[in-house]
């Protein structure tokens, strides 16, 4: 092999040798080079090393340079930055960058990006605020390159707060983040709960890239979902099957259909039942549940009771647990009843048949809300108004309110009704109503004659018409209370701790 004798451009003699790594097995042949035509042959070398991996051929390539005296230059320390990236030595990048400050090396910006690269990379957080404080000793002026690379190491080191910080200084100089940075922190905000912050920079960075990952869109949705904040749900759903066209899970439905629910959405669990539909997804039960929820808690009862005639039509059975949203609303604002019957009204004269079990709800209502003499009349117009018969919940609504209202006479006549009629024959809770009214009473001779008509039709007498019997018996020192216990432990119904001390006094007591 032939050596150039030209000696070219003299190398700075300042400049500082390269600090490397001892590696085993390092071949001692140098091959004699000299002046800058043999530094850029080094380059050509080191270049061709890193792009094969070859890091322990490249530092071999460095201790050659040291041996031989030549001096690096900027690009040297670029290919060197590129190798410590590779194998995560912050430290060493982080001296090779001071000793080229402090030996008045031509500085390059990308240089000291690229240590900040190698900290981030190492998710070495302190180690990208080394070099942005080694800029400010040397005066160099940050860019958004700086800051981006700031924030992505403050993300991986679960320092969301701070990068955070940092930020809003970026926004107040109308420096932006880059993709893939803001990406970053806006998933890391969410992982850290602080979703409004997290909403907030997604908006605001949807007016600067042309698409935000759906990837994003998808993070931010379901972490909505589960805390959830529904204004921040409803814009990614929208984003998500409007614009990205993406197909949900069943999942992402339901969740998306409970925050409708939750925050009375009927607009978004509409939407919700549309896609599903546009994806073949069969619409089941719990997602008609909570559109009814939605409808309900916005007060749209027309639309609630259309929502449960499409359960009706694809079979699903509209009972007391479907319609517990629209008690627990109207129970609170008994004023709104009008309104619901209205709307049972409009839609039976577009021949949707009513709900015997809505109006037993809204007749249970009125009874509360007053007294049971004045829901009467209104149990008396399901046949003429809605062409449905009262059933055995219906009378039940108002004997419970005869109960509370100590209304003797009103609950015989119902109660005579319900006897007369075969299809009314009265069950066990239409005793037990009876019998807990009488116990209540001077006369309670009744009460017995109700529990034998109760055990002559094989039916059980449950727990509260037997605390009702014994209570009487206790009041009035009834000695028929002694054969109440006894039924009670054939049962095995407890005595109330509160009878004990009355049922102990008496003589011959078990107890």
């Amino acid at each position: 092999m032939t050596t150039s004798t030209s000696t070219g451009p003299s190398i700075d003699e300042t400049a500082v040798p390269i600090e490397v790594p001892e590696v085993e097995g390092a071949k001692t042949y140098v091959p004699p080079v000299a002046g800058q035509k043999n530094l850029s042959w080094i380059h050509l070398s080191m270049d061709h090393l890193l792009r094969r991996g070859d890091l322990r051929g490249f530092f071999r390539k460095c201790e050659e340079m040291n041996q031989r005296g030549i001096g690096p230059s900027n690009e040297t320390y670029r290919y060197l930055f590129q190798a410590y990236k590779a194998t995560r030595q912050f430290n060493r990048a982080y001296r090779a960058l001071e000793r080229m400050a402090q030996h008045n090396v031509t500085e390059q910006l990308g240089h000291y990006h690229a240590v900040m690269e190698i900290a981030t990379h190492m998710r070495y957080a302190h180690g990208v605020h080394k070099v942005y404080d080694l800029m400010r000793r040397h005066n160099i002026t940050p860019t958004a390159t700086t800051f981006n690379l700031l924030v992505q190491a403050l993300c991986l080191d679960d320092q969301v707060e701070l990068a955070y910080r940092v930020w809003n200084i970026m926004h107040a100089r109308h420096t932006h983040l880059t993709e893939v940075t803001a990406n970053l922190l806006i998933k890391a905000l969410v992982d850290a709960g602080a979703l409004n912050e997290a909403f907030q920079l997604l908006q605001s960075h949807e007016e600067i890239f042309a698409a935000i990952p759906v990837e994003t869109y998808s993070h931010v949705f379901r972490a909505a979902g589960q805390h959830p904040f529904p204004n921040v749900l409803q814009h990614c759903w929208k984003k998500l099957v409007d614009v990205f066209r993406v197909k949900p899970t069943h999942g992402d439905c339901l969740l998306a259909m409970r925050t409708a629910a939750l925050y009375g959405r009927p607009d978004l669990a509409s939407d919700v039942i549309r896609i599903m539909n546009n994806c073949g997804y069969p619409i089941s039960e719990p997602y008609l549940d909570c559109l009814f929820t939605a409808f309900v808690k916005r007060g749209d009862w027309r639309s609630a009771l259309n929502v449960l005639h499409l359960m009706r039509e694809a079979g699903i059975a509209v009972d007391a647990w479907t319609l517990a949203p629209m008690y627990r609303r109207l129970r609170h604002e008994t004023r709104l009843l009008p309104e619901v019957t209205d709307a049972i009204t409009e839609l039976k004269l577009e021949s949707k048949a009513p709900f015997l079990a809505v109006l037993n709800l809204v007749l249970a209502l009125r009874v509360q809300d007053g007294n049971p003499r004045d829901a009467v009349p209104f149990m008396r117009q399901f046949p003429t108004q809605f062409g449905l018969q009262p059933d055995h919940d219906s009378y039940q609504a108002i004997l419970t309110g005869c109960d509370k209202a100590r209304d003797i006479t009103l609950a015989e006549q119902l109660f005579a009704e319900m006897q007369a009629t075969p299809e009314l024959a009265p069950q066990s809770k239409a005793y037990t109503a009876m019998i807990v009214l009488h116990a209540h009473s001077t006369d309670y001779e009744r009460i017995f004659v109700l529990l034998e008509e109760l055990k002559a039709k094989n039916m059980i007498p449950s727990a509260t018409a037997y605390h009702a019997i014994l209570g009487a018996c206790l009041h009035a020192r009834d000695s028929r209370a002694k054969i109440v216990v006894q039924e009670m432990d054939m049962f095995g119904y407890s005595v109330p701790r509160n009878m004990l001390a009355a049922l102990r006094s008496m003589k011959g007591s078990p107890y």
